[in-house]
């Protein structure tokens, strides 16, 4: 499991490498996660991403609903608990990006980014040029990720999946599984709130 930060999502949207890295590795059985947040926000700003790169919003909007079958977004109910902490750990930083860290705090797995805030707080990160050469690796590994058993993390959260960094021991609901789909599908209507996002 890995929690990407709005960034990469936003990467994910504009472009191909992320997105294809972000395919792979679920073909491959890893599981990723991103606060609810960071899908409102990317949903807010894709009249101004497709102004600024010129591409179609209907394009980007499919973007945005194809990644949504292979991240899931970790509720409040989750990230609120670790909130304190989080900012804590942000002090001096941007504490805005309070979410995606809870996040990774309450699933106990690391960040993918590549916002240098998050270094130092105690939570392991891979950047894109990380996770890329791992999935180059002509043995075949993951190299780093483990196997958990299905049902260990978080009470009340998320359970089976691949593990970058410790494994929490504590019981867990599991998640349903997500689909996959082609890109692109065809773009669905969700409603979403105004939070925060830092532009790229």
């Amino acid at each position: 499991m890995i929690v990407l930060d709005a960034n990469i999502l936003i990467r994910a949207i504009l472009g191909r490498r992320v997105r294809e890295l972000i395919e792979s590795y679920s073909q491959r059985g890893i599981r990723f996660f991103t606060p609810d947040v960071a899908f409102e926000d990317a949903h807010k700003y894709l009249p101004h991403f497709a102004r600024k790169r010129n591409k179609p919003l209907a394009y980007l909007t499919a973007a945005l609903e194809y990644l949504r079958s292979m991240i899931e977004p970790v509720t409040p109910e989750l990230y609120s608990v670790f909130e304190t902490g989080a900012r804590q750990r942000l002090h001096d930083r941007d504490e805005s990006d309070w979410p995606v860290l809870a996040s990774a705090l309450g699933l106990g797995c690391p960040i993918w980014t590549e916002d240098t805030d998050f270094f130092g707080t105690g939570v392991a990160v891979w950047t894109t040029r990380h996770l890329t050469s791992r999935r180059n690796d002509p043995r075949g590994r993951t190299g780093g990720w483990r196997r958990v058993p299905t049902g260990a993390a978080l009470a009340g959260f998320v359970g089976a999946g691949f593990e970058l960094g410790p494994v929490p021991a504590m019981p867990l609901c599991p998640f349903p599984s997500h689909q996959t789909t082609r890109f692109p599908p065809t773009p669905s209507s969700r409603s979403t709130s105004a939070s925060h996002v830092r532009m790229i």
